[in-house]
């Protein structure tokens, strides 16, 4: 939905009462949805205190050569990756109090190889806040090795065929290797999700930028693969175009989260993609002046979490506000939507805003079907 909220900061003179710190370890991780255990080698272990699964040695790198380009990867044989299951990791405590809870894990990969040699080092904070059902995690790296390609792989133990990714205004559903060119990796905009088939739990990677994933056919461990780097001193392979900035030499901050969830909550999960990628809370400061506007006001409201909002703007003529919405399901799902006290009609438009039909409104709510992956437009006024 979309909604504000006005809130008025005030200086207060005097001690701030802070939370009193929880019993820290540097190993240990949990709230009311998740319970998280680091090893000695930086990999994690993470609990699903809703379901009792647990998904293990989670967060492992794997570093391999990369003989292509810019725009494709050339793998080997496989014998020359270096993963980090063999790393020696030190943890720490960065925050722990009842309301957020940070853990820093710290390590240094080697590659002593022919090709793609050099060191990685790791600084990786996982940070879970009360009341999370996600797990955040923020990789720094200073990477001084060229030529590879740098990944971190979450088996999730689940074994399935296909997998789930989010997709400008669509969630598809993939094969492990493509139907069409056998290609492994594949994109995703926002995140990236497989379910069990016994319809009991799932497990998602959200991410901020990170849209390359692989989920890994030669094993039954159910591993996704995302790739944090690819380090490449050649942009094309149709002549010599050094790019020696394209072996990203240097400290980079990368961010993603996982999600174990319930398979019935798997919209909810995904929802949480959304959000994590694309910043759904905006404060802005003002000073204290006089308007009309009240202190609060809720524009719209939904009751599926298939259906998503992308965009919610003033219309290009006239005053309408302009919704569009597409449904992710692969079902016709019906929509009730509550609408603010300032909308009073509901009209259906083209894309380029231009009117369709008008759509009833009654007792403040809009009743609408939406056909699977259909984009939708609506003026409200």
């Amino acid at each position: 939905g979309m909604s504000y909220r006005i809130l008025v900061v005030t200086p207060t003179e005097g001690a701030l009462e802070v939370a009193q710190p929880r019993r820290k370890s540097a190993y240990h991780m949990e709230n009311e949805n998740l319970k998280v255990t680091i090893h000695s080698n930086g990999t994690i272990d993470l609990k699903n205190k809703k379901t009792g699964k647990v998904y293990e040695n989670l967060l492992w790198m794997e570093d391999n050569v990369d003989r292509g380009t810019s725009y494709n990867y050339y793998e080997n044989d496989g014998s020359e990756i270096v993963t980090s299951l063999g790393a020696k990791a030190k943890a720490r405590v960065i925050e722990d109090t009842p309301l957020m809870q940070k853990r820093g894990i710290t390590y240094r990969m080697k590659m002593d190889r022919a090709i793609g040699s050099g060191t990685v080092d790791f600084d990786v904070v996982l940070t879970l806040g009360k009341g999370d059902k996600m797990l955040g995690v923020d990789i720094r790296i200073d990477n001084q090795c060229v030529r590879h390609r740098l990944r971190v792989c979450l088996p999730t133990g689940i074994v399935s065929d296909v997998n789930y990714a989010g997709q400008p205004y669509d969630i598809v559903t993939r094969t492990k290797i493509s139907k069409y060119n056998d290609d492994k990796t594949h994109p995703n905009t926002d995140f990236v999700g497989i379910d069990a088939p016994d319809g009991e739990s799932g497990f998602a990677v959200l991410n901020c930028g990170l849209y390359e994933y692989e989920h890994m056919a030669d094993t039954n461990e159910g591993t996704l693969a995302i790739t944090l780097l690819r380090c490449i001193g050649q942009i094309g392979d149709w002549g010599v175009f050094p790019t020696p900035k394209g072996q990203c030499k240097g400290e980079y901050t990368l961010e993603y989260a996982v999600v174990p969830y319930e398979t019935d909550k798997q919209a909810e999960a995904y929802g949480l993609g959304y959000v994590f990628a694309g910043n759904a809370v905006l404060a802005i400061g003002t000073d204290v002046h006089t308007g009309t506007a009240p202190a609060a006001a809720d524009y719209v409201a939904f009751d599926n979490e298939y259906i998503r909002m992308s965009a919610f703007k003033k219309a290009e003529d006239g005053n309408a506000v302009i919704m569009r919405l597409f449904n992710t399901d692969t079902h016709t799902v019906t929509l009730t939507a509550t609408l603010g006290a300032a909308f009073k009609t509901a009209a259906l438009t083209t894309m380029g805003e231009e009117k369709l039909s008008d759509l009833e409104v009654k007792d403040g709510k809009l009743v609408i079907e939406v056909p699977a992956k259909k984009i939708l437009t609506i003026a409200l006024a």
